[in-house]
């Protein structure tokens, strides 16, 4: 999985940390590097270094950069955020990142919109209704300011994306784009539960973030104190 969420910014599609896990017994076997296959803008064949636990594959003499440092320092990002956050404090963030989505993908329905099947938290693909109503919604977007994905393999379909940052005003510009009613209509009718993953079997049951450090540091002079502390205890 991507840990981008947690406090990394986006930095034009990455690096940020990831994670994956393993059985006990292959936790040695894990490899340094994951090589994918991909197309470049024309068409040719292209690998892409998907993941790495380290900057193994740059020679220390040929070595312009400490990227390994700043690799780490994403993980590191990632993980103070948990500790800031808490258990109640990510889901208080996921809830109302989903719950935007939910609104948007209600929006879209209402104003005659398919929403791609199957469960979604913050990301909807949406094949608009005809190609005049894409057309409006690229002008709309436009408008609006606002970046929206546009699926060129497949006609009048377009993707969004949400996050913490989302206002009640945005979600008006988002639905402004699409045709729909204002955000107000669809908070008020809309209820916890209705499209998205809740209450479906991805809805996480099970606790997260157990351990005593991520219910401690919930104010920024706690966490910068907490921060140092390593740096206290070697130097």
């Amino acid at each position: 999985g991507s840990a981008q969420r947690f406090g990394v910014p986006l930095g034009y599609g990455g690096p940020h940390a990831a994670f994956f896990s393993v059985k006990e017994s292959l936790k040695r076997a894990i490899p340094g590097r994951i090589i994918g296959v991909t197309r470049d803008a024309d068409n040719g064949l292209a690998f892409r270094l998907t993941l790495q636990t380290r900057e193994q594959h740059i020679k220390r003499n040929k070595a312009t950069s400490n990227i390994c440092t700043a690799q780490a320092l994403l993980a590191n990002m990632a993980a103070m955020y948990a500790v800031y956050h808490g258990a109640e404090g990510l889901r208080s963030i996921a809830e109302k990142v989903h719950f935007s989505t939910c609104i948007v993908a209600e929006g879209a329905r209402r104003a005659g919109h398919h929403i791609d099947d199957g469960a979604f938290f913050d990301t909807l693909k949406i094949r608009i209704r005809s190609e005049q109503a894409f057309q409006d919604a690229l002008v709309n977007a436009e408008i609006r300011q606002i970046n929206i994905r546009i699926y060129e393999d497949e006609p009048y379909t377009i993707g969004i994306s949400l996050d913490e940052t989302v206002t009640s005003e945005d979600l008006d510009d988002l639905l402004f784009v699409l045709g729909a009613p204002s955000s107000t209509n669809l908070w008020q009718q809309f209820k916890p539960g209705d499209g998205g993953i809740l209450r479906t079997k991805f809805e996480r049951t099970s606790e997260y973030l157990t351990h005593p450090t991520f219910k401690k540091y919930h104010s920024e002079h706690q966490l910068t104190r907490y921060i140092r502390e390593p740096e206290c205890i070697f130097y």
